[in-house]
């Protein structure tokens, strides 16, 4: 089985376009932060959503910044560069995707309360 859930924000707005054969195909790009403080990272992951569903509405709520919860398979595309050499990269082909906030409202939300300064993280349970 091959299934990968990944939850993040779109890093621009979702394109349409047609392949030569006729294939409609809906692409996004999520990005995924891990970690935290100075072992915070963000993994970028490409999203396409192929046919029929690739032609709806959805285009329209995908836009930069959108929170989202994408689940697909995970495909490895190889490909021939300028210079000659090969590379490679992961591609998720969407089987869901669930729209769980947007930039805006998550600005709406109320700042969190700073951590004091004499807080001790040793009592935490782990």
């Amino acid at each position: 089985m091959n299934v990968i859930c990944i939850t993040g924000g779109l890093t621009k707005d979702a394109e349409v376009s047609t392949t030569t054969s006729g294939t409609s195909m809906l692409k996004f790009s999520v990005a995924n932060k891990t970690g935290y403080g100075e072992h915070e990272k963000v993994n970028y992951f490409n999203c396409v959503i192929w046919g029929k569903r690739a032609e709806g509405r959805l285009a329209e709520f995908l836009t930069k910044g959108t929170q989202v919860a994408v689940t697909g398979e995970l495909d490895m595309r190889v490909y021939q560069k300028k210079d000659g050499d090969c590379g490679a990269s992961l591609e998720v082909n969407v089987n869901n995707v669930d729209l769980i906030g947007s930039k805006g409202k998550q600005e709406e939300k109320p700042a969190a309360k700073p951590v004091p300064d004499d807080f001790d993280d040793s009592d935490l349970p782990f």
